[in-house]
C-alpha cells in the first residue's frame, strides 16, 4: 500500500492527537480492523478503525486513483480511539 499526506496537517494532526501520521499507517496491519464509509465535503472517505501495538486508533483516509490505475491511501487524520470506538471495535471485529 501506498500512503500519502499534507505534511502541515500531519504536524497538526501530531499537535492536536498525539499521532504521527506514518505510525497511524500501521492500523491497516490489523486484520480485524474495521472500516465504515463516510461522504464529507463531496468526498469519499472512509472511517478505519483497528489495532496498532496495544492501542485502537482512529484513522479517517480518503483513496486516490492515480493515472497509473494504482491507489494511494491518504491519510486525513488519526487519534486514538473513544471509550464507545474502542467497545465497539472490540464487539464487532472480524474473528479470523
Amino acid at each position: 500500500m501506498d500512503f500519502e499526506w499534507d505534511d502541515e496537517k500531519a504536524a497538526l494532526n501530531q499537535t492536536n492527537h498525539g499521532v504521527r501520521f506514518d505510525y497511524a499507517c500501521h492500523v491497516f496491519g490489523d486484520v480485524n480492523r474495521i472500516e465504515r464509509y463516510q461522504r464529507r465535503g463531496g468526498e469519499d472517505r472512509w472511517q478505519v478503525i483497528g489495532r496498532i501495538e496495544d492501542n485502537v486508533y482512529v484513522v479517517i483516509i480518503h483513496e486516490r486513483n492515480l493515472p497509473s490505475g494504482e491507489t494511494t491511501i491518504r491519510i486525513i487524520s488519526a487519534r486514538r480511539a473513544t471509550s464507545d470506538e474502542r467497545k465497539h471495535y472490540y464487539k464487532n471485529r472480524s474473528q479470523f
